[in-house]
Formats: C-alpha cells, structure tokens, sequence
C-alpha cells in the first residue's frame, strides 16, 4: 500500500471518528500532525476490538497484548514479528507497523492494554481511585505518548499530559454513560447495575446525574493541570494542545447546561460552536506563543495530589 494511501487512511479515521482531534491538528506541525494521527488510529483500532462484542475483536485485543508484553522493548525487528501473525487484516498490520516507527515507550503501551483489555471484560468500577486509574491507563498514556510526539522534553511534561488525558477520560465517561451502561460497563463509581443504568428510572436518574456533576467537578482539576503543562511544549505545538483541551473540556460544559440529563445520551460539540472556540482562544494561546520557558515556579509545579492513585505508574509524579 502506498504512502499517499496510508496517508488517506489516517486523515479518513480521524475526520470521521476523531472530530476534536482532527480540529485542533490543522495547527500542528506536518510531521507532528501524521505522528499524532498515527497514534490516534492506533488507539481507535483498539478500542474498536475492545467495544466490538465480538469474540473476534477480544481475541485480537488478547493477542496484541500477549505480543506486547512478551516483546523486549528494545527489539528493532517487532514491526517484522508482527507482520507474520496471520490473524490481522493487512490493513492492521500496516498501521500497527506505522505505530512502531515513532518507537514509543514500552511500558507506557502495556498500561495502555492493560486498560482497553480491561474494556472487554465485566467493568463495574467501585471507587473515583479506580476509575483514575483507568482514565491513565487508556488516556493518560496517550497523553505521554502525545507529549513524546510533540517533543517535550521534560518528566514534567508528562505530569500534565497525563492529566489532560485523565480528564478526556473522564468527560468521556460523563458523555457516555447510557452508551457504556448498554454495553454492559459502569464506569461511574456508583451502587447501580449497568442494566438499572440503562433502563434509567427516576431514583437512578438523580443519583446518577450527581455523580456526573462530581465526576466533570473532577475533571476540570486535572484540565486545569494539564493546560498548566502547555507551557511545556515545544511553541509550535501549544495552541492545537489548547485548542484541544478547550474543546473536549466544552463537552461537559454542555452536558451541564443540558442539565446533565444523561439518560438522553451523548452530547457533541458542532462545527460552528469548535469556531467559536478557537476565536475564543487566541488571546489566550498569544500568552502561550509569547513565552520561551515555563516562566514562573507557580507554573513549573505540579500538583502531586492528582497522581495519588496512580502510584506505581509510569510517568507520574511520585
């Protein structure tokens, strides 16, 4: 398959699948634009075999993760490996081949499949503890590996984009509750069954929505901590970062002012309301542009707090 084709595949999967991200790459790099696709796809890859339902999609999930944790991070010829497992389509093969050429952190991928292996499984998540550990795990790496993409070359970096990743997760998790409930995933840490979710009866209707409202309270301090952390990439790369962030952060400001009535399903942020946004943003995304270095030690620091739960993670601040 041709460069150009690989190429039409990425920006195809973003634009239909990834309609923030595919917003916000239009201000990134040319290169760092492809990185960031590449990642994405991967990563939508995987979620769709993980949200299938299907024995297929688990057993390709089951198998990518077995590679991956029997791979030593530092073998060059994984690319070759992979290519003669017979049981992914040529297509898989190609992008899980254009996923190895950014050679990414190992470690940071297994958490990442630990956590969408996680997604084919019975989900019913008892405490916020939990549930943080499970937006680092298939979000906050993403964030890393954004952070790697992107050239940032400080550990504190990584602090905030694993923050900023955390609480896409968790907006995720506000927006989808119904969806996730027919699923049969509970991802908010409450006493009702995915089942009592979706059947959505006026008791589970309040208690639910509560914790939303809580959980989005929540959010919002890990995006404040990782738009903090903007000051740590490379210049170029700041205002689609913010720009971003500010859109996805918008999804819960709208499920609010919907009145968080989350039994009538997803909301989205429309095209003309992401314009908007940007114009929003520009004086803001100046400030960024105006700076060489992080600039101040209010703006060096990060909150350790955010990463009690995550202890033992790569990446985190401990």
């Amino acid at each position: 398959m041709s460069e150009m084709t690989v190429d039409n595949r990425l920006r195809e999967i973003l634009s239909h699948n990834g309609k923030s991200f595919w917003f916000a790459s239009f201000f990134l790099s040319k290169q760092s634009s492809r990185n960031a696709m590449i990642l994405y796809a991967f990563c939508r890859m995987l979620d769709d075999w993980a949200d299938s339902g299907e024995d297929a999609g688990s057993e390709k999930l089951a198998m990518i993760v077995d590679f991956f944790e029997s791979s030593a991070s530092e073998d060059k010829s994984l690319a070759d490996k992979f290519s003669s497992i017979q049981s992914y389509t040529q297509n898989e093969k190609e992008l899980i081949g254009e996923f190895l050429k950014l050679e990414l952190s190992m470690p940071i991928l297994q958490e990442l499949l630990k956590g969408l292996k996680k997604d084919t499984e019975c989900v019913l998540v008892q405490e916020k503890s939990e549930l943080i550990r499970y937006a680092y795990r298939v979000a906050g790496t993403v964030g890393l590996f954004m952070a790697q993409i992107l050239g940032a070359d400080s550990a504190k970096a990584g602090h905030h984009a694993i923050d900023l990743g955390i609480a896409m997760q968790l907006t995720n998790v506000c927006r989808d509750v119904l969806e996730d409930a027919r699923l049969g995933r509970r991802y908010l840490p409450v006493c009702w069954t995915p089942n009592d979710i979706a059947q959505a009866d006026d008791t589970a209707q309040q208690t639910i929505k509560d914790c939303v409202e809580q959980m989005l309270d929540l959010a919002d301090k890990y995006y404040d901590s990782g738009i903090q952390g903007i000051y740590f990439l490379p210049k170029r790369s700041r205002f689609a970062v913010y720009l971003m962030a500010k859109i996805y952060r918008h999804i819960g400001v709208l499920i609010l002012d919907r009145g968080t009535t989350w039994w009538e399903g997803r909301v989205y942020v429309p095209i003309h309301r992401k314009v908007l946004l940007t114009l929003l943003a520009l004086p803001q995304a100046l400030r960024y542009l105006s700076k060489d270095k992080v600039f101040s030690s209010e703006k060096s620091s990060h909150n350790a707090v955010l990463h009690r739960a995550l202890v033992g993670l790569p990446g985190i601040n401990q």
